[in-house]
């Protein structure tokens, strides 16, 4: 027992000491930002972003880019800001701004009245909350049908049980949507220029279009080194990964 106790507190001093370490290289490449050292902090942020999946590291590469002038990558950033916050106004702002200066005047994408409130919901009550309060349940789902087991059938804690259950399903279902949605790589960035859109999967089909550099798009089918891409109501086709950046 001692050595379980040693061994959680030995862990949890862990998981905080390279809390702080990353909170401090962080703010140390803020203030290389603020000191007007861009390239230098825009390193520092993907340096961490290769350790840490956050919307911040992001949101602030995108800037960083913006002050580089390299606005193809600093739309590659927001979009990938938006995917894991969708709803921050500053991203979706710095975004339309970005857009503009490629020349596309396309709004960041607005979304439905359902997404709209799953976002904010999924804003309020983030994956980590959803994932303690499943532990939490199943802590007391056990507990109950332990109970149940010593003390016999009794209508409270069949009703607690019960209730347990359904507490437990519903938030592994929401812990797997919350999953899904930032699995989810379905917009691509067109990065090269004069990228061309085919009419199929390979060089030797009709070219439809050639897309600019800073286009995004939806991806709808892959198919090895070929991605077949909506960008537009009316303009689909296939384009090679090299071209484009995966969001």
């Amino acid at each position: 027992m001692k050595k379980t106790v040693i061994l959680v507190l030995y862990l949890t001093g862990l998981a905080a000491f390279a809390g702080a370490q990353v909170q401090g290289r962080f703010e140390a490449a803020n203030r290389q930002y603020e000191a007007g050292e861009y390239a230098q902090a825009l390193e520092g942020y993907a340096q961490l972003a290769r350790e840490v999946e956050n919307w911040k590291l992001e949101f602030n590469m995108g800037n960083c880019c913006v002050k580089l002038e390299r606005f193809v990558d600093a739309k590659i950033h927001y979009l990938r800001a938006l995917r894991l916050a969708p709803t921050r106004e500053e991203v979706r702002s710095n975004l339309d701004f970005v857009n503009e200066r490629l020349g596309g005047g396309e709004e960041s994408r607005r979304v439905g009245f359902l997404r709209n409130l799953w976002d904010h919901f999924a804003a309020v009550v983030p994956l980590n909350v959803i994932s303690v309060l499943l532990l939490a349940v199943v802590i007391c789902l056990n507990t109950f049908l332990v109970m149940l087991l010593w003390k016999g059938r009794r209508k409270w804690l069949v009703y607690g049980l019960g209730f347990a259950l359904l507490a437990a399903l519903m938030l592994a279902g929401l812990q797997g949507l919350y999953q899904r949605q930032l699995d989810r790589r379905d917009t691509v960035v067109v990065t090269r220029a004069g990228a061309r859109l085919r009419s199929g999967p390979g060089r030797g089909h009709t070219v439809l279009f050639t897309l600019r550099p800073g286009l995004d798009a939806r991806i709808l089918e892959q198919r090895e080194h070929w991605l077949q891409v909506a960008a537009g109501q009316d303009v689909a086709g296939w384009i090679e990964k090299e071209a484009v950046e995966i969001i």
